[in-house]
This record gives C-alpha cells, structure tokens and sequence, in this order.
C-alpha cells in the first residue's frame, strides 16, 4: 500500500539531498580536470564511475521533483521533467554499459534535455504562483541543469548538488510545503 505523504515527503527530501551529494561529487572531480568525458567514448573506470552518479543524481531527483509537483497548481510539468530525467538517466546507463553513446543516445538525449529543462521550469512557475517557493528557489531549480551539463566541465555540479541538497533539506523541514492560505489563491 501507498506510504503517508508526510513518509513520501520525507524519503523526496532524503533522494533529494542524496542526489545532491551525487551532483557535487561529480562536480568535485570535473572541477579537478580528473575526468575524460569529453568524448562519447567511455573507457577508464572513473569515466564510468562518473556517468553512472550522472545517472543516480538524475533518478534520485526524480522523487523530490514529483514531490514538488503536488505543491504546485499544476503537476504536469513536474512530471514532464520527472521523465525527461528517466529517459536521460536510462539513455546515459546504456551509454555507460555499451561504452560508448548509442546511436539512439543523439535522438533521445536532445528531447529528454528539453523536457527536463521546459518542465523543471514550468514547475518553479507553477511552483512561484502557487506560493510553494521563494523566487531564488524558482529560478534555481532549472538553473540546475545549466550547472550539471554545460557548466559540468568547470565543477558545476557543485553548484547543481548544492541546490539539491538545499531543497531537500527545506522539504525535511516543512519549508516547501504549500500553505492553506496559498492553496486558497491558488
């Protein structure tokens, strides 16, 4: 049977801070320049040691972005982005076990990208309008992604991991809980 929302809230915000633990340390290891993965060849262990957080920070996101969902006026884009993560996570674990990018991986990556970026902010909109967030929030959450996949190359991630254990740590503690007199403008 389906767990209490206050257990689901709680196991969101512990994926989340863990997720984030995973963003940072990949973030820790491209800022040192100790990574190759520069190319879509992936042959050194590290190099598969790194892609394989990449895909458990993106899953273990997934539970806190649904989480966020709930909060906000419309669920919908949360549960975009929540399957743009899956399908790049999946798309990137096929890379790491093929040891190099698929030719699907240039047709799937693109269009899970997208949906993960449109739908994290389509989610701090809703999120914002809901009264869910505070600004910075709203605009850090798609930010995330800029932080883990272009900026990853100068330990971006350490940023992205940070925003996500940030935000994990204010589900914990109730702070992104949508209030009744937020609920009733909504």
């Amino acid at each position: 049977m389906f767990k209490s929302l206050a257990t689901n809230i709680r196991f969101a915000a512990l994926a989340a801070m863990a997720g984030g633990a995973a963003w940072t340390v990949t973030g820790a290891i491209q800022l040192t320049g100790n990574d190759d993965l520069r190319t879509s060849d992936i042959e050194s262990a590290l190099e598969h040691a790194m892609l394989g957080m990449f895909s458990v920070a993106l899953l273990l996101t997934v539970p806190a972005v649904l989480a966020l969902s709930r909060q906000a006026r419309s669920p919908r884009p949360g549960h975009i982005a929540a399957a743009g993560q899956v399908a790049l996570a999946i798309a990137a674990t096929t890379s790491n076990i093929a040891g190099h990018d698929p030719t699907f991986f240039l047709v799937v990556a693109p269009i899970a990208n997208l949906m993960w970026l449109a739908g994290t902010i389509g989610l701090s909109v809703s999120l914002r309008r809901a009264g869910a967030i505070s600004k910075p929030v709203a605009f850090l959450l798609p930010a995330v992604q800029v932080f883990c996949l272009p900026l990853s190359l100068v330990g971006g991630g350490l940023i992205g991991g940070a925003v996500w254990i940030a935000v994990g740590y204010l589900m914990s503690v109730g702070a992104l809980r949508r209030t009744e007199v937020s609920a009733a403008v909504a």
